[in-house]
């Protein structure tokens, strides 16, 4: 790609990033933000408008001169499809959600697995594609490893092994996955958009704690996207684990946050459990106030899972820079 090339999609990706505000923009107003002439922000907005990622909506009052076109994002140009999987206490279900761009929730339907595979999955997702046309990327949170489109160690045993975006792809559906508590992590830097080192830890009533990681707000994954699995940490058995998290979880998930403070020292560290209703985490026996990170208690874990599922997928419709 040329330089020039490189330079121009540049450009067009900064003039996008502003309309997903969700904003009302001039030519004038876009070319004072973005520092770019009056001649090539009209070339951009002209390619928008063809595209129909854009719409004008008429003029702004007069000021005394020539009036002002109006324009703003076409939120219904591309629509974003998610898809939550996860383990009730008594089923395992997908739940699946449809977004417009300026994040209005369009549809939400939870379906109960009988075999929770691939076949299962994929059928849902036609399903609920057929119902919107503008559905052009699907976001898909998993409980357990992601590595470049394959799924390792899964609570959905029928998917390990398999390689998800490959398979989608070969039925003409684009696809973005990543592990859920991850994906939640980014959803909770969107809130804290101010912090560089983020950390979430999520103790559920069943199986170990999952960790997820912003470090200068990329996501950490490791070199074989395990970094976070503290309960590998041999500090404390599988069967120790077991037994605190029924008799004694706070002690438990006080263990495991002093441990991820004393590797990653975040700023921020959001907590959630399945199983605690109120948190007595005395941080301050463990660390002196200096090292103390801002706690954030957390009690929707899917709401945070939707916000970071909504940032992948704008992720891939903008392309340009991002938390991964």
């Amino acid at each position: 790609m040329s330089k020039n090339t490189e330079l121009k999609n540049h450009n067009i990706y900064l003039i996008r990033q502003c309309f997903y505000d969700g904003q009302i923009w001039t030519k004038h107003d876009l070319s004072q933000k973005i520092g770019l002439s009056l001649a090539l922000t009209t070339n951009i907005l002209q390619f928008l408008l063809s595209s129909k990622e854009i719409i004008c909506i008429g003029e702004a009052d007069s000021t005394g001169g020539r009036k002002r076109k109006q324009y703003i994002l076409n939120k219904d140009n591309k629509h974003i499809g998610m898809v939550i999987l996860k383990k009730y206490e008594t089923y395992d279900g997908f739940h699946v959600l449809i977004y417009d761009l300026l994040k209005n929730l369009l549809f939400q339907e939870t379906y109960i697995c009988q075999r929770g595979d691939y076949n299962e999955l994929l059928e849902v997702v036609k399903k609920v594609k057929q119902t919107d046309e503008f559905v052009s990327i699907w976001t898909f949170s998993i409980p357990g490893v992601c590595k470049e489109g394959k799924i390792d160690i899964c609570d959905f045993h029928q998917l390990a092994g398999i390689d998800i975006v490959q398979m989608f792809e070969k039925e003409g559906i684009d696809v973005c996955i990543e592990n859920d508590v991850n994906v939640a992590s980014i959803g909770l830097l969107e809130q804290y958009p101010h912090v560089d080192h983020l950390a979430l830890l999520y103790q559920p009533a069943v199986k170990y704690i999952g960790c997820g990681m912003m470090i200068d707000h990329k996501l950490y994954k490791g070199f074989s996207h395990f970094a976070g699995e503290l309960s590998y940490i041999p500090f404390l058995t599988f069967q120790q684990q077991d037994e605190m998290l029924e008799k004694n979880p706070n002690e438990l998930l006080l263990y495991q946050l002093v441990t991820l403070c004393s590797i990653m020292n975040p700023e921020v560290i959001g907590v959630c459990s399945d199983v605690i209703d109120c948190f007595d985490l005395p941080i301050e026996k463990y660390l002196s106030k200096q090292h103390q990170p801002h706690i954030v208690f957390i009690k929707d874990l899917d709401q945070l899972i939707q916000d970071g599922l909504f940032y992948l997928g704008k992720k891939e419709i903008l392309g340009g820079e991002n938390y991964e």
